[in-house]
């Protein structure tokens, strides 16, 4: 459905030395971490640098199945 204000403004903020590819691959990921309606800033965590806070249940079973 779409992304929360706090996950905008983690976006926004985010300097993006890359390119447009990688604000884009950082959205796919964390649209497959929602895995619902809205995209959330704890969907960011560990996919953009000083996004800080609980990572999503999904991101910690996918790294344990992982190993």
């Amino acid at each position: 459905r779409g992304a929360t204000t706090d996950a905008l403004d983690a976006l926004y903020r985010h300097q993006w030395p890359g390119n447009i590819r990688e604000l884009r691959n950082a959205v796919l990921r964390a649209a497959v971490l929602a895995g619902g309606e809205w995209l959330e800033r704890s969907h960011l965590v560990g996919l953009l640098p000083g996004v800080e806070g609980a990572v999503p249940d999904v991101a910690r079973r996918e790294v344990v199945e992982a190993k």
